[in-house]
């Protein structure tokens, strides 16, 4: 009976890893056989400042997914406390990405040849599909508490879908810029089907209040971001 729900479990996970390769990985595949490799090049310079949010996240990650399980283990989750979790996690991942958005800004003449410049202006959308996409492994942390992981597999096919649809119906006309329109819609997707499953299976409340503050100062860094220089940048890095 045990290995019966250990393979329940498992299982979906096992598919999960396929279904996230072409979410996360299969945009390089299609930029390099469409666009060339040359144009792969600056994806990867620009996705690259994306590691720092993502180890950061990663790190959060892991840990709310201890505390996630320890709960569930211990007294039952509810929803009023994944909910309160959830929201201090977007306010932090958000705020996170503004403060990191100018310090990029501030590095990157130093760190990028300048032969690669163009792929600034990919910076900004990398770095927030890798928001949303730590943002879906904190929700998928919650799938797992609760025994439910064929979800996290179905939200995840459903995203990797909207991501291969997306780029490439768009990589011929807009380029590079697709990938990570394509990398961000395919998170918000998988991120909106794992809230409306929390909402039903544990009464999860998503709250929208946090976005109404952070997105117009994301706009804002992304802005001085992409017209100003290191002076500017480090005034809105120390703002945030």
């Amino acid at each position: 009976n045990l290995a019966k729900q250990l393979f329940h479990y498992s299982l979906p996970l096992c598919l999960n890893s396929v279904a996230y390769w072409f979410l996360t990985s299969f945009n390089r595949v299609v930029i390099v056989n469409i666009l060339g490799e040359s144009q792969n090049g600056y994806f990867a310079i620009a996705s690259k400042f994306s590691v720092a949010l993502n180890l950061v996240g990663t790190c959060f990650t892991l840990a709310w997914q201890e505390t996630a399980y320890k709960k569930e283990g211990e007294h039952g989750g509810s929803g009023a406390f994944y909910s309160k979790a959830s929201d201090l996690y977007i306010k932090l991942l958000l705020m996170g990405t503004i403060c990191l958005l100018p310090a990029i800004g501030v590095v990157f003449k130093y760190m990028v040849n300048q032969n690669y410049d163009s792929a600034r202006v990919l910076v900004p959308l990398s770095l927030l599909g890798t928001a949303a996409s730590i943002y879906s492994s904190f929700l998928g942390s919650v799938f797992g508490a609760i025994k439910k992981t064929g979800i996290i597999f179905t939200s995840t096919l459903t995203a990797s879908i909207v991501n291969v649809v997306i780029i490439y119906l768009m990589i011929r006309n807009i380029g590079l810029q697709a990938a990570n329109i394509s990398f961000l819609a395919g998170f918000i997707a998988n991120c909106i089907i794992r809230i409306v499953m929390l909402q039903k299976k544990i009464g999860f409340h998503f709250s929208f209040k946090p976005f109404f503050v952070y997105v117009p100062l994301f706009c804002v860094a992304a802005y001085v971001f992409q017209t100003q220089g290191i002076i500017a940048n480090a005034i809105i890095l120390l703002a945030a």
